[in-house]
């Protein structure tokens, strides 16, 4: 539903400097495998997981079209099984019955996964495709030495590219991965004689990076605002980088986002609070990053003005959790998609783990996060609410153990 614009006057806008660094290609990735699925198909292999975008390096006619999408996966019938439905997308011919290994897969979730029975004309019956596909359509100048052509303000993850309307068998130089994010000073690297360590080294950077952009995304494909990979694998990143700026900027997002009335919360999941038919954001409950970034910050750069500002909004969104003040948390509170292992399906790593129900598993995180922020309110000289937050996560904690300590077995 629409409603009428507002009339604003006497308005004067203030130019600001982004407080960020820009977003820059940060690296350029050559193909390292190409494949033929069908006719007329060409699919490059980047050979890793990237977020940014295509360049294309193309010798071709004047007018010649080339079509060009990208994915995370291809079809592999071994790995994926017959009841993997994201890999069946959409072809002009719609002639596409079967699925043939090496073709590129939509993704099972995250705004590519689009399911639509469609009925192409002169063809019986329906497809169910996808049409969420990152898609790029080139049309060539002709040059006779050749052209080189990027797409602007996009961004993406993929390692795959499907590459359409080529006269002939292309070379791995036709297309160039370009990893997209901002681009931080370089303060140092790291480095171990274990390559298992220097491997989980680059994928966490990789997490962290490639889901940056002047914010931090849910992930590189639902483009939410989601700040938790600055609150789990940037603070040791921060080594690597330099982060001040940029986690200045988080939390003045947050600020601006953040709702502080505690008599008119609603509960949604921890990005925004619009998914599953709930009303728009009205609430304190961004992220766990309330809390947890402010204090990484004040920890690694020493700063008490960022802590002393966003101090209200800790507060405000662990109380939330906790109307009654009790330890009991909110019935429709949720902490998000990344608690789902611990509920709703059964333990295959062994009886000893215990099958967690979400809300024990945000009250285990509510405890710690009460416990952060009394401590918080102690640096700010700010007793009483020290003491209320103590309290509060000793409540938590004693509902925690009444459910799931045995005191006579230990």
């Amino acid at each position: 539903e629409w409603v009428p614009a507002t009339v604003v006057e006497d308005q004067t806008p203030m130019l600001q400097a982004q407080l960020c660094d820009p977003e820059r290609v940060i690296r350029r990735i050559k193909a390292v495998a190409k494949s033929q699925p069908r006719p007329g198909i060409w699919v490059l292999d980047l050979g890793e997981m990237i977020t940014g975008t295509v360049e294309l390096n193309l010798k071709a006619k004047a007018g010649q079209q080339v079509i060009l999408r990208t994915a995370d996966w291809t079809w592999n019938p071994k790995a994926q099984g017959p009841r993997f439905t994201a890999s069946k997308i959409y072809y002009d011919d719609a002639d596409l019955t079967e699925r043939t290994p090496g073709m590129i897969a939509c993704r099972p979730r995250g705004g590519t996964y689009m399911k639509w029975n469609f009925a192409p004309k002169g063809v019986k019956g329906s497809r169910a495709v996808h049409l969420g596909v990152p898609t790029l359509l080139y049309v060539a100048n002709g040059y006779p030495e050749g052209e080189c052509w990027r797409p602007t303000f996009t961004s993406h993850p993929f390692r795959y590219i499907e590459v359409i309307g080529l006269t002939e068998e292309p070379s791995l130089d036709l297309i160039t991965g370009l990893v997209i994010t901002n681009d931080e000073e370089q303060l140092g690297t790291f480095k171990a004689d274990n390559k298992l360590f220097n491997d989980i080294w680059e994928a966490s950077m990789n997490s962290t990076r490639y889901n940056t952009h002047g914010m931090a995304w849910d992930n590189a494909a639902e483009r939410l605002q989601s700040q938790v990979y600055h609150a789990w694998s940037a603070p040791f990143a921060s080594y690597e980088l330099w982060y001040p700026n940029l986690w200045r900027k988080v939390m003045q997002d947050l600020r601006l986002l953040n709702n502080l009335d505690p008599d008119n919360l609603i509960f949604g999941n921890a990005v925004y609070g619009t998914r599953f038919g709930s009303p728009p954001p009205n609430f304190a409950v961004t992220q766990s990053v309330n809390v947890e970034l402010p204090m990484q910050y004040y920890d690694r750069y020493g700063d008490l003005r960022e802590l002393e500002a966003h101090y209200p909004h800790m507060k405000t969104w662990v109380e939330a959790f906790f109307p009654e003040k009790d330890g009991v948390i909110k019935e429709s509170a949720t902490m998000g998609a990344y608690c789902d292992h611990f509920y709703d399906e059964a333990s295959s790593d062994g009886q000893w783990i215990p099958h967690w129900d979400h809300d024990t598993m945000m009250s285990m995180m509510m405890f710690e996060y009460a416990r952060d922020t009394a401590d918080v309110a102690r640096l700010l000289n700010k007793p009483a609410d020290a003491e209320s937050l103590d309290q509060l996560a000793e409540k938590i904690k004693t509902v925690i153990n009444g459910k799931w300590y045995d005191a006579e077995n230990k």
